[in-house]
C-alpha cells in the first residue's frame, strides 16, 4: 500500500468533495472536480505519484 486516496461519503456521489477532507481536485485542471467515488485514485495516477490505483466502480 502506497497510500491513501480520497472519495466521497458512501461513495455515492458523482464529485469526490467529502466534507471531512474537502474536495478532490483534478490535478489537470483545478477548476474541475476528479470525478466519482474513485476520484482520489484517479487524480493521483493523472498527477504521476502512482502508476495505477484501486477503485470500486
Amino acid at each position: 500500500v502506497f497510500g491513501k486516496t480520497n472519495t466521497p461519503e458512501w461513495g455515492l456521489q458523482p464529485v469526490t468533495e467529502p466534507d471531512l477532507w474537502g474536495p478532490t481536485l483534478n490535478p489537470w485542471d483545478v477548476g474541475r472536480s476528479s470525478g466519482g467515488s474513485s476520484g482520489g485514485s484517479g487524480a493521483a495516477i493523472a498527477a504521476g505519484i502512482v502508476p495505477m490505483a484501486g477503485g470500486g466502480d
